[in-house]
């Protein structure tokens, strides 16, 4: 399953699940508009909409109308659309000149139509069109030179035998420097981040230039969902490779990730990988993050809406955004009949104005804030590290449980390795509509992040480790901070197994 599928079917539902415990919102903006028809599906039911191979030019100007009514009345991102030029009449101006001529429409064709047309203006890895999401995809692309900082600079120490060892880089960009602990103290790795392939960079040494090859690090992909756990008498190592819980084999069940917590409390080291991990359910890494920090049942609901969720919020200008409209509310009941039915979803139509939850002949747009914004001075008790191995297909939920721990907890006891996360985290909850002609699927988010989220490099760039590493390399990232010989030996033949 390529990766743009792996992102519709696995993030489920983002983080803002978590948000029905705040209930201080503020309506900031009330818009009335038209009702239509559109259909609205789960994503379990997506797969079976596929049906129309042909549209008619008419179908395709009504279809290419539809999403805009969605974008304007579903779409929490739709002033940041306004903002870089997007213009409806444009758009369907577009849709009618290139289709005037053809009596059938592939629906392939107008749906690759649709995203080109549309991706100049959208940069979200929650919003897609038949599973194609909004995004540019970012890549470490790795040299196999390192340096060490020290008082003269930095000073290449591999690879050995090389004519430039030992000598001390004069110029060299931050952009191309990546901490790498696993070759020892202060020890970087050279290389770059980028949307577009990199094969080389140039840095300048005291004996001139030196022109370094790159290359992509191979993906280690997985064959199924899988959510596991072993220990040593220090460490704790957790394998949570979904949070959908539809996605794991029979007889698993994400509460035994929850339950996992009362094992991380009793260890020096959590070692918690969600390398794969898409998202789903953010109810469970909440959950999860909740009986670590917790030790008695107080108001972690009120903490976390202050602290975690909003990140890292001081002011109520941080608070995260959200937009309802009737085909939201649609939506979300849709949700929680077909898929979730628990209070989570109850409580995110809650969070919005009551009257939607019935047929209300005053039909509107309603954009709210949550206004909590007063931090929690209560201290965790525990004491313990935590370690989250990330990749790049480490998405949405799982990107969240990361940031989250981060914010919750002091920084010295958070540690993320790997690679940049995939980047699925500026907005949240994506629902799906079904356009009326070409069945052509929709997924728009509802809920924006407030502020500036801390770690967190953007849509398709995602979150930057601590601690950089390659699967080959990870075992010895793991232990430069635990120190732990016994986990050490249990984690050699697991990252082999991956890599061989």
């Amino acid at each position: 399953m390529n990766r743009y599928i792996r992102v519709v079917y696995f993030i489920i539902i983002s983080l803002s699940l978590l948000l029905f415990s705040c209930s201080n919102y503020k309506e900031i903006d009330i818009t009335p508009v038209s009702v239509r028809d559109i259909e609205v599906c789960t994503f379990s039911d997506a797969p079976l909409w596929n049906v129309h191979k042909h549209i008619t030019y008419e179908q395709a100007v009504e279809d290419a109308d539809d999403i805009c009514y969605l974008l304007n009345t579903c779409y929490i991102a739709y002033d940041e659309m306004l903002k870089k030029g997007f213009s409806e009449k444009t758009f369907l101006a577009a849709v009618k000149d290139q289709f005037a001529d053809c009596n059938l429409i592939q629906r392939d064709e107008f749906c690759n139509f649709l995203y080109v047309q549309l991706s100049p203006y959208i940069q979200d890895a929650h919003a897609s069109i038949e599973g194609q999401a909004f995004y540019q995809d970012a890549d470490i692309f790795f040299s196999d030179y390192y340096v060490r900082q020290s008082a003269r600079g930095y000073e290449i120490v591999e690879p050995s035998p090389d004519e430039y060892v030992g000598s001390i880089i004069t110029e060299c960009l931050d952009e191309y420097l990546f901490r790498y602990p696993s070759k020892g103290e202060n020890v970087f790795r050279l290389g770059i981040v980028s949307v577009y392939p990199f094969s080389e960079i140039t840095v300048q040494t005291a004996s001139g230039p030196l022109s370094i090859t790159l290359e992509k690090e191979d993906v280690i992909e997985k064959t199924e969902d899988e959510l596991s756990a072993f220990s040593t008498d220090d460490s704790l190592y957790i394998k949570c490779s979904t949070f959908d819980p539809d996605s794991l084999p029979d007889k698993q069940s994400l509460d035994a990730f929850v339950g996992y917590a009362d094992l991380v409390k009793q260890k020096k080291y959590a070692i918690i990988d969600v390398r794969e991990n898409g998202g789903g359910l953010g109810l469970y890494q909440f959950n999860f993050l909740k009986a670590i920090f917790m030790n008695e049942e107080k108001s972690f609901g009120d903490y976390v809406s202050n602290r975690i969720l909003l990140y890292k919020i001081d002011t109520q200008s941080d608070s995260s955004t959200y937009i309802c409209s009737p085909l939201i509310v649609k939506s979300l009941s849709a949700f929680r009949d077909h898929y979730v039915k628990d209070v989570s979803v109850l409580g995110n139509i809650k969070s919005f104005n009551t009257e939607y939850q019935n047929d209300n002949p005053h039909r509107s747009l309603v954009v709210t804030r949550n206004t909590t914004g007063i931090r929690s001075n209560y201290k965790t008790e525990y004491s313990g590290t935590l370690i989250f191995l990330i990749d790049r297909n480490s998405a949405s939920a799982a990107e969240a449980l990361c940031i989250e721990a981060k914010s919750v907890f002091p920084e010295s006891q958070v540690y993320i390795l790997g690679e940049n996360s995939f980047g699925a985290m500026s907005n949240g909850t994506p629902l799906q509509y079904v356009l009326k002609h070409s069945r052509i699927i929709v997924s728009l988010p509802i809920q924006r992040q407030g502020g500036e989220v801390a770690y967190f490099q953007g849509e398709g760039i995602g979150i930057y480790p601590d601690y950089w590493s390659t699967t080959e390399d990870l075992n010895e990232t793991i232990n430069f901070i635990t120190g732990d010989s016994k986990m050490r030996s249990l984690l050699t033949s697991l990252f082999y197994k991956e890599t061989h």
